[in-house]
């Protein structure tokens, strides 16, 4: 079988809920199996590597975009706020497009490469165009390509690990932690490239929700940061995001996946209240304390209940999904709105973002009455 094969299913509910036991043959014995030699033999290394590359383009990209538009292109915060809406328009239809493809016709490896390779191309035209609709539309076809990358890559991780030795032991969060260290190293290098406002033009050659549109905004407008600190002050987020990835088995078994995922959107309210009411550097510095605990429960243990509740049939569909109506969804509403409003007063995007994570926590804690607490082994009690 190849890494789109199918299984049956497990129903862990701990840091290991992502794990199944371990297949009778070992990784690359499949003689059908086409991947090169290397992948085969190394199966979690060749994960982690493209967890890590697959999120330093978004470390090169996230903190930055905003300002780039703004400072390169004379963009207004209503105009940016349609662009990443626009382009947020992708992830509602790429990737359930392409997962519900990976599910029926196994190849999920093709197609993550294929729109790799698209994404890259589109990118590298966004480095040269001008205007306001020649930024909407190159920046809305390099998105169409790069929003089914991330559950394309989760969907390739859940099946290998149904029939993959060297994975089935390896939780989600492990190898998520890697998309964690590959978004610090652009950051870091980023601010000896960028001098000034000037060479922000440099972003697409290396390499959003209303926060993290709006998030440089608030830091270099009204705060004063200078743009080259960008990248520095949102690692400081992601180096403390490490730490909670490696606690998140802790986290699942002391909480369960109810309280865990109140907590951390309990977490998204207080912290884009704080920017609200006091936008200050400590404030900006300080709240990136918690970046961690937003991660692990919006892009983690989301993405590993849905792969405990979805049958193989449509593991990676479920996934492209959460990204159409979670991701996709979810920064159109933030991106546009939260655009129309910071054109009139930018912290009152961060008190309707408060008021979106109260609302998300209340949800949550409704929705997910029914699971069950989970013991220190990691079963069911």
């Amino acid at each position: 079988m190849t890494a789109t094969g199918r299984s049956a299913a497990t129903e862990s509910t701990s840091s290991e809920s992502t794990r199944s036991e371990p297949p009778d043959a070992e990784a690359g014995e499949d003689p059908a199996d086409r991947r090169p030699g290397w992948v085969r033999a190394r199966p979690l290394a060749a994960t982690r590597a493209s967890y890590a590359a697959l999120y330093a383009v978004d470390g090169a990209m996230l903190p930055f975009f905003s300002v780039f538009l703004a400072f390169v292109h004379g963009l207004g915060t209503a105009q940016i706020g349609v662009v990443l809406a626009v382009s947020s328009a992708a992830a509602v239809i790429a990737p359930p497009v392409l997962t519900v493809a990976a599910d029926r016709y196994g190849r999920a490896e093709t197609l993550f490469l294929f729109v790799l390779a698209v994404s890259a191309i589109a990118l590298s035209v966004f480095a040269f165009v001008g205007g306001y609709w020649w930024v909407v539309f190159v920046y809305a076809a390099f998105s169409l390509a790069r929003e089914p990358t991330r559950p394309l890559l989760d969907g390739i991780f859940f099946s290998s690990q149904r029939h993959i030795r060297a994975l089935a032991k390896v939780s989600y969060h492990q190898v998520r932690i890697w998309g964690t260290v590959g978004y610090m190293v652009p950051g870091v290098l980023l601010f000896f490239v960028l001098t000034d406002r000037h060479s922000l033009w440099l972003l697409p050659l290396v390499a959003v929700t209303a926060y993290s549109t709006f998030y440089p905004l608030m830091a270099t407008e009204v705060v004063g940061l200078s743009p080259r600190w960008l990248g520095l002050v949102t690692n400081l987020g992601v180096l403390v995001e490490i730490a909670y990835m490696a606690a998140f088995g802790w986290l699942v078994r002391r909480l369960g996946w109810r309280w865990l995922m109140v907590l951390g959107a309990a977490t998204a309210t207080i912290r884009v209240a704080l920017l609200a009411a006091f936008p200050t550097i400590g404030v900006v510095v300080g709240t990136q304390v918690v970046h961690g605990m937003v991660i692990i429960v919006s892009m983690v243990a989301g993405r590993v209940i849905l792969d405990r509740r979805a049958p193989d049939a449509i593991r990676h569909t479920t996934q492209g999904l959460y990204a159409m109506l979670v991701l996709g969804g979810g920064r159109i509403v933030g991106s546009a709105f939260g655009g129309l409003v910071a054109s009139h007063d930018l912290s009152r995007v961060f008190w309707a973002a408060a008021l979106a994570a109260l609302v998300a926590m209340l949800g949550l804690a409704w929705s997910l009455r029914g699971e069950r607490p989970v013991a220190a082994d990691g079963s069911p009690l």
